[in-house]
């Protein structure tokens, strides 16, 4: 049988989504690969794959431990603000923002240990 088409796929997936009665779901690459009649998920597919699924209200993603994570967009709606005025305590970087310059070596590796998990003031484990 000849892989199936992306648009078909997106069509498949999102109706697992929603009989499994879950507002976000995930499917392993062995489910994608059963379901797309593919042995092997290229890049291309899965942004093809993505850019369909959005078209239909979905959010497709690959997940860093392996398989893809399915969720609805308007399940962001109700997602709080993430503002510059109220999440942006580094003056520097604030600035850099405004004026749209760019960051130093130094800035992104403080950011990417922050965001890593790190330490930084956003810390979710600093208060233990």
């Amino acid at each position: 049988m000849p892989n199936r088409k992306p648009s078909e796929v997106a069509l498949m997936i999102i109706v697992l989504l929603v009989r499994s009665g879950e507002k976000r779901g995930r499917i392993s690459k062995k489910t994608l690969q059963l379901v797309s009649k593919r042995s092997v998920i290229r890049a291309s597919f899965v942004v093809k794959l993505q850019s369909i699924m959005d078209d239909y209200g979905y959010i497709f993603t690959e997940i860093d431990g392996g398989g893809y994570g399915i969720m609805p967009s308007q399940s962001l709606r109700a997602a709080k603000a993430i503002t510059v005025k109220n999440h942006c305590n580094d003056e520097v970087l604030r600035r850099q923002i405004h004026k749209g310059t760019g960051l130093k070596d130094e800035q992104k590796n403080s950011l990417m240990i922050e965001i890593m998990g790190g330490g930084g003031e956003h810390d979710d484990d600093a208060d233990e």
